[in-house]
């Protein structure tokens, strides 16, 4: 059962990576070891309870300041001087006493992503796809038919963690990160996918773009900045140059 921790005067921590077997907080091996293999180094069982916890919370009369997800923890801060912190540990300790069928709650709805994989937006597509001995649209097919989750969101602003790429594309970070990565470009770093949400470096492997734009800075809340919510589905549905160029896709 997921546990409920105090982080500081401010946060609460869940930790839920008891419902993950192949946790490298409950075994010997490391996550990495997992990289390699068609097996996802978070289970369902974990990332769905995360999630619908998130929902759970969001569904509170709780004075929330913010949440933080990651694979298998949850950064809660609250208004403690205005909220009883041990009020919401009791509210989650008896969620988490229900069944999943019972925990589950309404997400996000997935999207579908148009991505251009044109040579002329994916330097390392070609290269990743010769040293798996495949053809470009094999890989291409690959990592299109996948719908992949959200994990969370990092290192830039809206940049969301995707999971989990088939194992035969499972690329190691670049050795040297480029210093300008363009907005839209989509990456492949181990068996993660992700999407530079804005301009600026990066280490992933880059096998396309897409042409929409994913920060609206004018947003009435910063929820709303990003195109992309922890726990939501993503498609990716390749397309062709023009169209690229018609939804605003530049070069």
């Amino acid at each position: 059962m997921p546990c409920v921790n105090v982080f500081n005067e401010n946060s609460l921590l869940l930790d839920f990576s008891d419902l993950n077997p192949i946790s490298p907080l409950n075994s010997t091996q490391d996550l990495g070891q997992h990289l390699d293999q068609d097996i996802k180094p978070v289970s369902d069982i974990c990332s769905d309870t995360l999630f619908s916890c998130v929902e759970f919370i969001k569904a509170q009369d709780w004075p929330i300041l913010e949440l933080i997800p990651a694979y298998e923890s949850l950064l809660v801060s609250f208004q403690f001087p205005h909220f009883p912190p041990q009020e919401a540990i009791n509210a989650l300790q008896q969620w988490f006493q229900k069944p999943l069928n019972q925990q589950r709650q309404k997400s996000a709805p997935a999207i579908e992503l148009p991505c251009y994989y044109g040579k002329e937006v994916a330097p390392d597509l070609e290269r990743l796809a010769s040293e798996r001995q495949l053809s470009t649209n094999q890989f291409i097919t690959l990592h299109s038919q996948n719908r992949y989750r959200v994990y969370c969101l990092g290192f830039s602003p809206g940049f969301p963690y995707l999971g989990w790429v088939p194992s035969l594309l499972s690329a190691a970070r670049l050795k040297q990160p480029r210093l300008k990565v363009a907005a839209g470009s989509v990456g492949i770093a181990d068996r993660q996918t992700g999407i530079y949400t804005q301009e600026g470096p990066g280490g992933w492997n880059i096998i396309g773009r897409c042409p929409e734009t994913l920060l609206n800075w004018q947003a009435p809340n910063r929820d709303e900045i990003s195109s992309f919510t922890a726990g939501q589905e993503v498609r990716f549905r390749p397309i062709e140059k023009k169209e690229f160029l018609a939804l605003g896709g530049q070069f």
